[in-house]
């Protein structure tokens, strides 16, 4: 054999890059190759370890001893980077010894697969991925240390066989995913597919796997190999960005609802305080009740607006929060039942946040009510609402209101700020608060979270920004001065029914009312006398708007004073001149104390 070996010098090269024969005395009797500046027949005679540097004699010797003396083949590296060797020697059946060294290419094509699969660990292990193996007709599996990570277990606890791994799958997937392996078995088609699983502590996780057959010569599935990837945050990303477009799009619905209900309400309102004014006693007890069935729709529009940002309000301004949850914790104390105690803890020098102080007052209260209101639904013996005013994340401040309740399923918790959706008895809650809160945080450039858990009470998170500027001064109070007069107002309207009851409103006041059904026949009437001393119009118009009139209302007449009615705000530009902007519906104290504010003024 070993003649036959050393006559083909080919195959040799091919195996090794030097080869040569010792005697028992470690001299060469046969050299091939390149090794200390001797090649081929140069080497015969050389004392071997002569050829070799200094700092290899010793383990060189000790290994040609130990083979000589009938221990197993060895191998011997040695040398530095730039020439390194390895020494592979062998017993032949002639006595001789064989020597086979792999000089410095071979050891570097070597070394340069150990980096190859160094770095292939660490690209496994910055993506994230697990991998894992299952043998088939040995029912035997293996996984990675990050694989048992991505499923709660302690490296080297994997399961190792099938039926173990089956139940780490969520109840729900299990015959989904086992019914694809089984197609996979009969196919050698694997196909990629996410699912859940539970880890031993009970946690959900998202996983997606990838993987291939393997398949032997007689076609038959023998084992299956393959990554997985834990993907449970992009699933909670991609469920907050559909259930963000989901609000969004409920919004545009709710403010479109919203618009046609304020002008029917402000149809109803004004004619119901306007025959109240001039009824029998018969009939004052029936009309009151019916302003004050339009005064709580328009209470829900309102909060639908809040919902959709679309609600008028007035500008943000710096607002001391804690002044905020004080105020919204002494209405608690006030109104809620004594049995639940209501503790407040606020944070030293807290920055004003970025807001309107009234609405963020709401969307405390409704966030207070529903712990209350959970409270009361299922008895504690110490039932407990507290509020936290802390900071937050970068410039943000946080204020965390926990109760503990029955708590919140997840099915009820993902729906709690859908408008309308409410887990109360009919006639007890409308469905709005969370709904209104949600769209007035959004508007505030907040947020607003839940955290629950059944049985262990809730707690919903909201973050307001920081403001820039020093806390405002509250706004005066509103006018209480006698609001009736005899000045011309322009009145321009495109639903005639709210046209007739708002000119019927000013009329009563006094006031000589000239109506306009759009925004180009005000232009007109105004074009064509001087005697309109304000102008009331509403935003929403076909033709042109209210945002499109006032401007060419300010070119014709600058000083003139305007008010604007609308159920959503309008442009941010500049109005000039005297301007107000009242919601829908008008409530007559409101629009005629307004209006005889602003003739005064002017």
């Amino acid at each position: 054999m070993v003649s036959r070996l050393l006559g083909q010098p080919a195959l040799l090269d091919q195996l090794f890059s030097v080869v040569v024969l010792l005697d028992a005395d470690m001299r060469c009797v046969y050299g091939r190759g390149e090794l200390a500046g001797r090649r081929d027949e140069q080497l015969v005679g050389e004392n071997f370890p002569d050829l070799l540097p200094g700092e290899c004699h010793a383990r060189f010797r000790d290994a040609f001893a130990c083979i000589r003396d009938g221990g197993p083949g060895s191998t011997v590296e040695c040398g530095g980077d730039e020439e390194p060797l390895g020494l592979h020697l062998s017993l032949l059946p002639n006595e001789h010894w064989v020597l086979v060294c792999r000089t410095g290419a071979a050891m570097h094509e070597q070394r340069e697969r150990t980096d190859r699969d160094r770095r292939r660990r660490y690209a496994l292990e910055a993506s994230g991925v697990g991998t894992w193996s299952w043998e088939r007709f040995t029912d035997t599996i293996a996984w990675d240390d990050r694989l048992c990570r991505i499923y709660g277990l302690e490296p080297g606890r994997s399961p190792r066989v099938y039926n173990d791994y089956v139940g780490y799958l969520h109840p729900e997937d299990r015959p989904r995913i086992e019914a694809q392996i089984g197609r996979c078995l009969e196919t050698g088609v694997y196909e990629d597919f996410e699912h859940r699983i539970i880890r031993p502590d009970g946690e959900v996780r998202h996983v997606f796997c990838r993987g291939a057959a393997e398949v032997n010569a007689r076609g038959e599935v023998v084992g299956m190999s393959g990554g997985i990837f834990d993907i449970t945050d992009r699933k909670r990303l991609e469920e907050q960005l559909r259930h963000v477009q989901k609000m969004e799009a409920i919004g545009q619905l709710a403010a479109g609802i919203a618009h046609n209900f304020n002008n029917l309400l402000s149809i109803v309102l004004p004619n119901a305080e306007l025959c109240r004014q001039h009824a029998p006693e018969s009939l004052l007890v029936p009309l009151a009740d019916i302003e004050h069935a339009a005064l709580r729709a328009s209470e829900m529009v309102r909060q639908l607006m809040l919902f959709a940002r679309h609600e008028v309000s007035s500008a943000k301004g710096a607002v001391d929060i804690k002044a905020v949850a004080e105020r919204t914790f002494h209405i608690c104390r006030s109104t809620f039942d004594r049995r639940i105690t209501l503790e407040l803890f606020v944070a030293d020098d807290l920055p004003p946040v970025h807001a309107r102080a009234g609405e963020i007052e709401q969307v405390l209260l409704n966030i207070c009510i529903n712990a209350r209101d959970a409270l009361e639904g299922a008895p504690r013996a110490d039932p407990r609402i507290e509020m936290h005013v802390e900071r937050g994340s970068a410039n943000m401040v946080r204020i965390r209101i926990a109760d503990n309740g029955p708590g919140i399923d997840d099915a009820t918790r993902v729906r709690l700020f859908e408008p309308f959706f409410t887990t109360k008895e009919v006639g007890h809650g409308t469905g709005l608060g969370l709904a209104s809160a949600y769209g007035i945080l959004l508007d505030h450039h907040g947020s607003v979270r839940c955290r629950s858990t059944p049985g262990a009470g809730s707690v919903f998170i909201v973050e307001l920004p920081v403001a820039s500027g020093a806390v405002e001064p509250n706004p005066p109070a509103g006018v209480t001065s006698d609001s009736r007069g005899d000045e011309t107002i322009l009145l321009i309207d495109d639903e005639p029914l709210v046209r007739r009851a708002l000119a019927a409103m000013l009329e009563n006041a006094g006031f000589r009312v000239l109506e306009a059904g759009d925004g180009r026949e005000g232009l007109q009437t105004l074009q064509h006398t001087s005697a309109v001393q304000l102008v009331v119009l509403d935003r929403s118009m076909p033709h042109m708007s209210g945002d499109e009139l006032l401007p060419k209302l300010r070119a014709l007449r600058p000083e003139l004073p305007v008010i604007v009615l609308s159920g959503h705000p309008g442009t941010e530009a500049e109005v000039g001149g005297p301007f107000a902007e009242i919601a829908k519906p008008p409530r007559s104290a409101t629009l005629l104390g307004t209006i005889r504010k602003m003739l005064d003024e002017a």
